[in-house]
């Protein structure tokens, strides 16, 4: 009889769409989304009143500055737009630490199930080499991703906030560094990561062409900044879907896809709206308000990339080791 092994619980803050049924992947997606499609209605309304009072400071500037140009509007403007746009940014930049975090200490208690199951098919050595990698990189990559990531969003809007009030061409170039070194960063992440899963050998496998164009295309258009790395190594999730016969492999991925999809979704929400706003604002005027919610939709982006890539990090890391489990 062949042994069994179990995934650890998925956590308090996921379990209310935890599927019950967890035989089929793609059934316990289906149940999750929807489980949490009644999510959607209350956080779209909360980022559409956030964008239209932003779009409003917007107008009422454009508006006085019809009748008279002044000369703190610029100020104004970036003052108001900051203040409505502050606390929003708050609350995402901390769901997705959190969301990084839970992920983090699940897939601490998850990898050693799938070593051990990894282990008991006879491969020892490539299971304890493949626990030792990906235990490193996943803590060493999650503790970057939201510790530098984080700091790096509050640096580019306090830049950004002077930049859009003062005019001041410095300020905007270090606001733009600090933009190109973030997601730089966020990129050099991604590729270290796949490439030690291509190292492995996780990224391989013959996986239907169709469904895997329209993920990576989904994949690729869903994430900003790092969409299009992401996409490519959507092949090693769907390959893995494809061989789990494991059923602590299909728990542990349905958990992960639990924990991080309302945050996910949240965070995606926000910067969709946000985006459009930036959009209709920049028609209206170009001045410092215009500028501040263009460096705040940037800023959620890179809170949207960063949340992304780490699930998918932690997807692929099941993955790599279900291509070793019976």
């Amino acid at each position: 009889m062949e042994p069994s092994f179990t995934a650890p619980t998925v956590p308090y803050g996921a379990a209310d769409i935890f599927p019950k049924d967890t035989e089929s992947f793609a059934a316990g997606i289906w149940s999750i989304w929807k489980d949490v499609s009644g999510y959607l209605a209350p956080n779209f309304s909360a980022a559409l009143s956030v964008c239209v009072s932003v779009l409003a400071v917007v107008l009422l500037i454009s508006a006085v500055n019809c009748l008279e140009e002044h000369p703190a509007s610029g100020l104004i403007g970036t003052a108001a737009v900051a203040v409505l746009l502050l606390q929003p940014a708050g609350t995402l930049m901390e769901l997705g630490e959190a969301t990084i975090m839970e992920l983090h200490e699940y897939c601490k208690l998850l990898i050693p199930v799938m070593t051990t199951a990894l282990a008991a098919q006879g491969a020892a050595g490539t299971s304890a080499a493949l626990y030792a990698g990906t235990a490193m990189l996943n803590s060493v990559l999650s503790g970057l991703l939201s510790g530098v990531l984080t700091s790096a969003v509050c640096a580019y809007l306090a830049v950004s906030a002077a930049a859009s009030a003062t005019g001041l061409y410095p300020l905007r170039k270090t606001a733009d560094f600090i933009r190109q070194i973030s997601q730089w960063f966020l990129k050099a992440t991604l590729y270290v990561f796949t490439g030690f899963m291509g190292l492995t050998g996780v990224i391989s496998g013959s996986v239907d062409a169709a469904a895997l164009k329209v993920t990576k295309f989904a994949v690729s258009g869903a994430v900003p900044v790092v969409g299009g790395i992401l996409s490519d190594a959507t092949e090693s999730v769907l390959a893995g879907i494809g061989i789990m016969k494991n059923a602590a492999g299909i728990y542990g991925m349905l958990a992960v896809v639990a924990i991080a999809i309302r945050p996910f979704l949240r965070i995606g929400i926000q910067y969709l709206l946000l985006k459009i706003t930036a959009g209709l604002a920049g028609i209206f005027t170009e001045g410092g308000a215009a500028k501040m919610i263009e460096a705040f939709s940037t800023a959620f982006g890179w809170i949207l990339g960063m949340t992304g890539t780490v699930c998918l990090l932690f997807l692929i890391s099941i993955v790599c080791f279900l291509k070793g489990v019976g």
